[in-house]
């Protein structure tokens, strides 16, 4: 089985994350937009997923935003108001 191929992206708090950076553990990957509705109504299904990981650490929660430069801020904020833990990139 092949490993996935490696991408780097910058966090919500501008760190540049590479997915290597998880190696040995499951990744889980959301990928979604504020602007797009079905994604936030993903969001709580995500959120029960992960709660049911607590603890785990061999699992990593990782979201990547698709909104362009424009929306940061818009990002940030919609990461804080959903209150979405995990990797945001």
């Amino acid at each position: 089985r092949p490993d996935a191929p490696n991408f780097t992206l910058e966090s919500l708090d501008g760190k540049m994350v590479s997915l290597s950076s998880f190696k040995g553990k499951v990744v889980y990957i959301d990928v979604w937009a504020t602007w797009c509705r079905p994604c936030l109504m993903e969001i709580p299904y995500s959120k029960k997923l992960k709660e049911r990981f607590v603890g785990n650490d061999s699992i990593a929660f990782v979201y990547i935003s698709i909104d362009n430069n424009d929306n940061i801020q818009g990002w940030k904020d919609m990461v804080a108001k959903k209150e979405m833990g995990g990797t945001h990139l």
